[in-house]
């Protein structure tokens, strides 16, 4: 019978079932004995095509049998070599594929004639072999098939363990597809050993492997990694110049400023990127006229929006050091070189507001709405704004704009009579109103105006039901800050927990949930007569509607940006409690994320938490760990200063060791205007 590829790969399921598919790594076995094995060779120095045995289930058929070669007498005698060859060339009919039955005849021929070159000629084989499940895994994601894409791609992986492009792809899906990013790192880091220096996807698979770590703040090993590899003989121009900006980048995250500047110097890089990353690195390692004199030194070498980067950093960098004539001049400057991009106007606006230049503000924001009103990013920008400092009026107008604009038809009569779209007002069409309906609810917030936080909400809500039905809750996180603002933190906390969980709706918990409920309360017969179920007690009661709760709702999915959000939204309405227990679920649920970590640590400075509880770890030990990690805000370091200042509870062998980490990283010279980005 006549195999096609597409059965091939159907049949190769228990091998590679991608649902459940694990990054393609060493198995312990290998790791202890790398000899080739004599049931199933495979080519010396590379990721061993055998079987495990959850695989062995694929071993009886024909196809895999004759594609792979499978019991092939690879230190065989010339004699067995031909034998086996004989053997196959029989089977070789029941390929349906043309291009893999060709291939193994190809190889099948070239082995009869050069049996002295059986092992060459076979790892030749499955690099061709590992090429045609690429192929394969490519035509399947064309067509979106992406259980077929998987299993083809895991077989090119195993053939042919050098294959970079292969590799990339499969990390890809394992990333891209399935969220998988720990095993697609695995996976990249592991073809580390195999894939070639002349391999033409060489740049492209660091970059992507760096690209994953870095997402994953997994900082300190782009670094080691990229340095192990500058050390290589025979890397192209362009992948050793990205492994440089590696490394400056890197080391940048984590603190390492030294080496951010040494080793953009010692390459010779002068791209404004690697002027920006030098320039940050003398700002945050302690020199901040050093981080501006390179910046400024740097403005007229660069034209487009390389200029525009270099003047919005300054601008920052004034910002930040509360030199705010400077900034608004700088900003300024943008907007006369850029006319046409709003952000700079925005910061503009924040400058006059965090200054209190009434005037000046009131005519900025006219000429803005006047210029980029009808423009969707720049009025989120601008209602961005609003909210984070408080300003309701113009988060109102920014919600009005979008509310008009989100209703306004898509097309435009042209000079012939017909219609066309009308990019102008398509770009409002799939606009999301919620966002703007939250951000005037944490405008009011901001301003200490809770009551009217409050009675917006309840307000929008009346009028369209669906606005804040958001996945992710976060309008229920702002009423909660409210609620806790206007002293009323049992309310509070109701809508806390509607932004940490979801209700269940999967048809069995529906149906336990409402046999739990009718057991609770009792139900009414057909006959209208009342029958009651047999609850013992009210404590059986009160449990029953405990058992309804836990199994009826589920913890939310929260980003690492909404944890850190709500937190310092809960802290601003001195919720410092509900923003410990938030922050504290985050830092759990992402440990890697830097940030997060160091709100925690801040929130339970206030909160003077210091001493571990249960799961928590002793504060001493988390400051710890955050000194690893990436470089968060500069602010936290002065939180724990304090802390470390005034806490008489820690040994003082301790308070030393901290000290001589922290005091270097608090920036009294920062003035914390620059937390508002450019």
């Amino acid at each position: 019978m006549k195999r096609h590829l597409s059965v091939l790969i159907a049949a190769a399921a228990p091998l590679v079932s991608f649902a459940q598919t694990a990054p393609v790594a060493p198995t312990p076995s290998e790791v202890a004995s790398p000899r080739i094995s004599e049931r199933q060779p495979a080519v010396a120095e590379q990721e061993p095509v055998s079987l495990s045995p959850q695989e062995q289930a694929i071993k009886g058929s024909d196809a895999m049998d004759v594609i792979f070669l499978l019991e092939f007498p690879i230190n065989g005698s010339a004699e067995e070599v031909a034998a086996y060859t004989r053997r196959m060339y029989g089977r070789v009919a029941s390929l349906e594929n043309v291009v893999l039955r060709q291939l193994v005849r190809l190889t099948l021929a070239n082995l009869d004639d050069n049996p002295q070159y059986a092992r060459q000629i076979y790892a030749e084989h499955l690099v061709r072999l590992g090429n045609s499940f690429y192929t394969v895994a490519e035509a399947a994601l064309a067509r979106k098939d992406i259980q077929g894409a998987g299993k083809a791609i895991q077989l090119a992986v195993r053939c042919n363990p050098a294959s970079a492009k292969a590799r990339l792809c499969f990390a890809e899906m394992l990333s891209g597809h399935l969220g998988k990013t720990d095993e697609a790192i695995t996976t990249l880091a592991y073809g580390l050993r195999f894939v070639k220096m002349d391999d033409p996807a060489l740049g492209d698979y660091l970059a992507r492997y760096f690209q994953l770590l870095e997402g994953s703040q997994r900082d300190r090993e782009v670094a080691q990694t990229a340095k192990e590899w500058l050390k290589r003989e025979g890397l192209s121009t362009y992948v050793r110049d990205a492994l440089v900006l590696h490394v400056a980048i890197a080391s940048n995250a984590i603190g390492d400023y030294t080496t951010t500047v040494d080793v953009l110097q010692r390459n010779g890089f002068k791209t404004s990127q690697a002027t920006l990353l030098k320039a940050r690195a003398y700002f945050y390692g302690g020199f901040p006229d050093g981080g501006i004199d390179a910046l400024s030194g740097a403005t007229f070498a660069f034209k487009g929006m390389e200029r525009d980067a270099i003047l919005a950093q300054l601008c920052r960098f004034y910002t930040e050091l509360g030199k705010v004539d400077l900034a608004l001049s700088v900003a300024q400057q943008r907007i006369s070189e850029f006319p046409d991009n709003p952000y700079p106007r925005v910061h503009r606006l924040y400058l006059l507001n965090a200054t209190e230049r009434q005037d000046m503000f009131e005519r900025e924001l006219k000429d803005y709405l006047a210029r980029f009103g009808t423009k969707q990013s720049a009025v989120l920008a601008l209602a961005t704004f609003a909210s984070e400092r408080g300003l309701p009026a113009v988060a109102d107008t920014c919600f009005r704009i979008a509310s008009k604009r989100s209703g306004t038809t898509a097309t435009r009569k042209l000079g012939n009579g017909n219609s066309a779209v009308d990019l102008e007002a398509a770009e409002w069409n799939t606009f999301n109103q919620n966002v703007f309906a939250s951000l005037l609810i944490e405008s009011f917030i901001r301003a200490r105006r809770p009551q009217d936080a409050i009675a917006t909400y309840r307000s929008l809500q009346s009028s369209n039901k669906h606005l804040f039905n958001e996945p992710d809750g976060t309008s229920n996180a702002l009423v909660a800050a409210a609620y806790f603002a206007i002293g009323d933190p049992e309310t509070g906390r109701r809508y806390l927990d509607d932004f940490t969980h979801t209700t269940r709706t999967d048809s069995a918990t529906v149906a336990r949930v409402r046999e739990l409920e009718e057991k609770r309360s009792g139900v009414l017969n057909k006959d209208g007569s009342y029958r009651q179920y047999p609850v013992a007690s009210m404590e059986e009661r009160i449990a029953l509607g405990e058992e309804i709760k836990r199994i009826s709702r589920t913890q939310r999915k929260i980003s690492p940006h909404a944890y850190i959000a709500v937190g310092r939204l809960l802290r601003f309405v001195s919720a410092s409690q509900e923003a410990l227990r938030i922050l504290e679920n985050g830092a759990r649920a992402y440990p890697a994320d830097s940030q997060l970590k160091a709100d925690y640590i801040s929130v339970r400075i206030v909160c003077d938490e210091a001493k571990p509880s249960g799961p928590r770890k002793a504060l001493v030990a988390e400051v710890d760990e955050l000194l690893g990690m990436r470089r968060p805000s500069p602010k936290v370091w002065s939180d724990i200063k304090s802390w470390l200042d005034t806490d008489t509870t820690i040994p003082a062998s301790q308070v030393a060791k901290l000290r001589a980490s922290v005091d270097s990283l608090v920036r009294t010279e920062l003035v914390g205007l620059g937390i508002f980005g450019v």
